[in-house]
């Protein structure tokens, strides 16, 4: 169950109408919405994070909003985090992006910044996802606001072959673990979902 800091509320902003996590940097909780134990996360080979969500804004630097993360920050720790970059991102501001920190090939730990280059335009219900395979992250975003929109997809290869060997981080969403206010997500989150 959701943690009882977490905000819901009725939405039309979303498909279906129902509830969604409601998230804005100043209300973020220190677990604003656990989902999942480090030891109940999915293996470390492959994983898919998917969420509905309606982003509000973006900071007005490089600042990434965060959809989903089992990750704190720290570029020396296993983990990943889903968001979108802001305004003075050196990448295409306003796009998905995952950052991760796990071992390459010859289990070196190593962190990466991989963009998509995938808008996620403000107020409107978007579907946002990334999988990760050993070597590889391919993302997809639908605008959901569109009834004639299609899919749109981008694979960009990484360095990381796991990102989940050694990750101690409760899976959230709406923030990154280390609940730094910087990091939150501001708008709606729906029908999250992660996946081995």
């Amino acid at each position: 169950p959701p943690a009882p800091e977490a905000a819901f509320a009725e939405t039309r902003d979303l498909p279906r109408h129902g509830m969604a996590l409601v998230v804005s940097p100043a209300n973020v909780q220190k677990r604003l919405f656990p989902v999942m134990k480090a030891t109940d996360a999915v293996p470390p080979g492959e994983f898919t994070v998917e969420a509905v969500v309606s982003l509000g804004s973006l900071w007005p630097d490089g600042t990434v909003r965060t959809v989903a993360a089992q990750w704190n920050g720290d570029a020396k720790r296993p983990g990943w985090a889903l968001g979108v970059t802001g305004k003075g991102s050196r990448f295409t501001p306003g796009t998905l992006i995952l950052q991760m920190t796990g071992n390459d090939a010859s289990g070196q730990l190593r962190s990466e910044v991989v963009p998509s280059d995938l808008p996620v335009p403000l107020n409107r219900p978007w579907f946002v996802s990334a999988a990760f395979a050993a070597g590889k992250v391919t993302f997809m975003v639908r605008d959901l606001g569109d009834v004639d929109s299609a899919f749109q997809a981008v694979t960009v290869a990484v360095p990381v072959v796991d990102v989940g060997v050694g990750a101690r981080e409760p899976v959230v969403f709406g923030a990154r673990s280390d609940s730094r206010r910087s990091h939150a997500f501001d708008g709606f989150i729906g029908e999250a979902r992660l996946t081995a």
